[in-house]
């Protein structure tokens, strides 16, 4: 803020500016006369509108000049007028200042007396406080007393908390001796229930593999039937064609035959499939059979854990008697729990032996079909064709009839592998050289040839099922 001292200061200064303004003023005058002077004499008008032109420039400069001036006059008036605003306002706030610091000192004496008032009163209290002090001493003598007592007390405890643990350690190794009990009469359960298990697998495997041998020797002898049939109706259906139809022309009729052979392939892919299903349907049971194991096993170790954590706590704790007694309820559930499993054992070997048996069904569907495709492929190929052509044709079907029986007894057990059977006999048909004749639908000979064929095939499928394998069926049943 500006004082009286700062104000003498700068008028002091703007003075001498003045004074040295008066001094250099005559210098710089003589100076702009001269330059003034030369700049006139180089441009010296000449004719009188030209003086009259510079008359008037100088007029207009010198307004120029004159009207700056009242401007920075105008300018200096401003801020003088501001710098007075500016010293009234510091005024006003130095008025402020002054009130303030008047209200501080009064606050400071408040102050000081209240100081005074509480140093009076602490003086006054510090005898009482003396009292008060001493009480608290004989009380911290007395607790102190007190902890010692406790200090006896707590040896005491932890002297019987010690004995309570070598109870405890003895008391855990009695029920480790009972675990190992445990341990050795469940692996004598185990051995038990391995023992039962591969004793019912071997009684299972004997009845799968007399099953087996007895439905093929039916399917062999149905087959050998079933040519027998074949062969004797290609017999008089050869005569009757050679004497019909002589006169018709040859066709080729090889595709035909092929595409029905896919068909069969489809039809042998889509069993292997039922019988994967049927795989994944059993070892889905087996794995829910194992489940279910798990879980109760689960349950009778937290049970064990609890009644373990209660002997532990000291609450619940149990004799050596007790003890014995639940191990023995344990190794009761656990035979009940063998039971069971030997039971699901049993279930799934009826369902296995009821797999099987659906298995060797679908062969027999299978190899009827493939007798009735090939009764087809004779009807086809025989209408028309000469005698010599018919014979070949028979010959073929002879050898696949043949590898079928070849098959059949080499995979007794029912397990006959569908898809090589297919590829064996497409690989033992030779391709027919000679070209075959064609076939009249509109034949009626050739409609009531064929249904009689195909009312033997339905004969011979419908046929009942042997005593023996209904006897082998009824003894897995009852196991």
């Amino acid at each position: 803020m500006f004082t009286i001292q700062s104000i003498m200061l700068v008028s002091l200064g703007f003075f001498i500016a003045v004074l040295f303004a008066f001094v250099v003023a005559p210098a710089y005058w003589a100076r702009a006369v001269r330059l003034t002077t030369q700049r006139l004499q180089q441009t010296l008008p000449i004719n009188e509108a030209e003086i009259r032109a510079d008359k008037d420039r100088l007029r207009t400069q010198y307004a120029m000049s004159i009207h700056k001036l009242a401007r920075t006059v105008d300018a200096a008036r401003i801020s003088v007028a501001r710098h007075k605003v500016e010293i009234n306002k510091r005024d006003f706030r130095i008025g402020e200042l002054e009130r303030i610091i008047i209200e501080l000192e009064k606050n400071v004496e408040t102050k000081k007396n209240a100081l005074h008032v509480f140093e009076q009163t602490i003086l006054n209290r510090v005898p009482h406080i003396e009292k008060r002090l001493a009480q608290a001493r004989d009380i911290i003598s007395k607790r102190d007393t007190s902890i010692s007592v406790l200090k006896n007390e707590i040896d005491n405890v932890n002297q019987a908390l010690d004995k309570a643990t070598e109870l405890n350690l003895k008391k855990s190794l009695e029920i480790d001796l009972l675990k190992s009990s445990f341990a050795s009469h469940h692996q004598r359960a185990s051995r038990y229930r391995a023992h039962h298990y591969t004793i019912f697998k071997g009684d299972i495997s004997l009845l799968q593999a007399e099953l087996g041998s007895l439905r093929a020797k039916q399917q062999v002898s149905k087959i050998s039937e079933q040519q027998e049939i074949l062969r004797n109706n290609t017999k008089s259906y050869s005569r009757q064609v050679a004497v019909q139809y002589n006169d018709l022309s040859l066709n080729s009729q090889q595709f035909n035959t092929f595409e029905k052979y896919e068909h069969l392939a489809e039809f042998l892919s889509s069993l292997q499939k039922l019988n994967a299903k049927s795989q994944d349907n059993k070892e889905m049971e087996d794995l829910k059979s194992k489940l279910q194991s798990q879980e109760i096993e689960i349950e009778k170790l937290r049970a064990s854990l609890k009644v373990f954590e209660g002997s532990k706590s000291g609450q619940n704790l149990m004799s050596i008697r007790d003890i014995f007694i639940v191990q023995k309820s344990r190794i009761a559930s656990l035979e009940k729990e063998i039971k069971a499993q030997i039971n699901i054992i049993r279930g799934l070997h009826i369902k296995l032996a009821l797999v099987n048996d659906r298995s060797a069904r679908q062969v027999a569907y299978h190899i009827n079909q493939m007798c009735r495709l090939g009764v087809e492929m004779y009807r086809e190929a025989m209408v028309g064709s000469q005698r010599l052509h018919i014979l070949n044709i028979s010959n073929q079907h002879r050898c696949k009839t043949s590898n079928i029986d070849n098959s059949i007894e080499e995979n007794a057990d029912t397990s006959i592998d569908l898809s090589s059977i297919t590829e064996r006999q497409c690989k033992s048909t030779p391709k027919v050289q000679t070209n075959l004749f064609t076939a009249n639908s509109d034949s009626p000979f050739e409609m009531d040839d064929s249904k009689l064929l195909y009312q033997s095939v339905v004969d011979n499928r419908t046929e009942k099922r042997d005593p023996e394998e209904d006897a082998v069926t009824a003894r897995l049943a009852s196991i």
